[in-house]
């Protein structure tokens, strides 16, 4: 197996706290350069790990084999399109887009094995388990889930999180896209269509919104009810009522699953079926497990768990949800 070479464009806090620990513990792979505007901070993510900082990136880029770009969302574009022109294979973080149009655009830069989009969270082991539950439909068939994000923290002043050019938006797509893109995955959906929308924006970023969406899957629709917002805080968690019980939990690596019955009301906990080899108990497990199946996909020529065509309905409900968030007042 040949062994693949990272070059990193962006040093922020998810590449030095997550990224790099996963990328320097795994077989087959190795850092070659990281690269950032900043340089002060890529030195310093150079003397944490040891990887060799660069101050310009155009001439070193023919000397990877994947570039994870992990800058803002805004100024991506000239390093997506370098790396594609070279025929390189990309790790971008999300968001990847914020319309159908752009994601189908930087999709077809690149074959489908060469891209991955981190949506780490897909590997987080209740997934697999409310997966199980759905699909053999333990407690009937899912109705309605409820997501309360709600935490008092404005973060203000200087940053690409207070620019929606940089950012892409604001609180969803900034933090909640890894929920919304979790229910997707887990209910096997094909399709959305957000119905309504109240939000508490200014300038593109969005602060505290409540929506409901449609969702389709193969034989069921549901309701998805969501309160995202920074401004208060929130009994936070998902809340998914099926026919005979309703489930609530944490969404987080190694939350538990309570199950509360209609028949008697009693609430247990669901005992996982979760491989616990296949799934991620931390965030950092997560990135690592993410990290080995793009490596394989790459080396297998196959489609990676979070490719582009597999991440297609996370931007049309961002762009459907930020269509309605910025649409002038009548």
């Amino acid at each position: 197996m040949k062994n693949l070479k990272v070059g990193i464009i962006g040093a922020g806090k998810i590449v030095e706290s997550n990224h790099l620990p996963a990328l320097l513990n795994i077989p087959g792979i190795s850092v070659s350069w990281i690269y950032d505007k900043n340089n002060e901070r890529a030195k310093l993510l150079s003397n944490m790990y040891a990887v060799n900082a660069i101050p310009t990136w155009q001439d070193k880029l023919n000397n990877v084999d994947i570039c994870l770009i992990a800058t803002p969302y805004g100024v991506r574009d000239p390093y997506i399109r370098a790396c594609a022109a070279l025929r390189k294979c990309v790790y971008i973080e999300k968001p990847f887009a914020t319309t159908l149009h752009e994601h189908h655009q930087y999709a077809e830069l690149f074959d489908p094995h060469h891209i991955a989009i981190g949506f780490q969270r897909r590997y987080y082991p209740f997934m697999t388990d409310i997966k199980y539950i759905i699909k053999n439909q333990l407690f009937g068939k899912l109705k309605t889930i409820n997501i309360n994000q709600g935490y008092f923290q404005i973060k203000g002043g200087a940053g690409f999180i207070s620019d929606a050019k940089l950012s892409g938006g604001g609180l969803i797509i900034e933090s909640a896209i890894h929920t919304l893109d979790q229910i997707l995955e887990f209910t096997d959906a094909e399709s959305m269509d957000v119905k309504e929308v109240y939000s508490l924006s200014k300038e593109g970023i969005d602060y505290d919104t409540v929506f409901t969406t449609k969702i389709n899957t193969r034989d069921n629709s549901l309701n998805v009810q969501a309160h995202i917002s920074c401004l208060q805080n929130l009994d936070n968690g998902l809340r998914l009522e099926f026919e005979k019980a309703i489930i609530h939990f944490q969404p987080s690596p190694d939350c538990n699953l309570f199950v509360t019955t209609h028949a008697d009301n009693k609430i247990f906990q669901f005992k996982s079926v979760s491989n616990y080899y296949e799934q991620a108990g931390s965030v950092n497990a997560s990135f690592v497990l993410f990290w080995q199946d793009f490596i394989s996909a790459i080396n297998s020529h196959m489609p990676n768990r979070t490719n582009a065509f597999a991440s297609l309905l996370i931007t049309d409900w961002i762009e459907q949800l930020y269509h309605k968030i910025n649409k002038p007042a009548a």
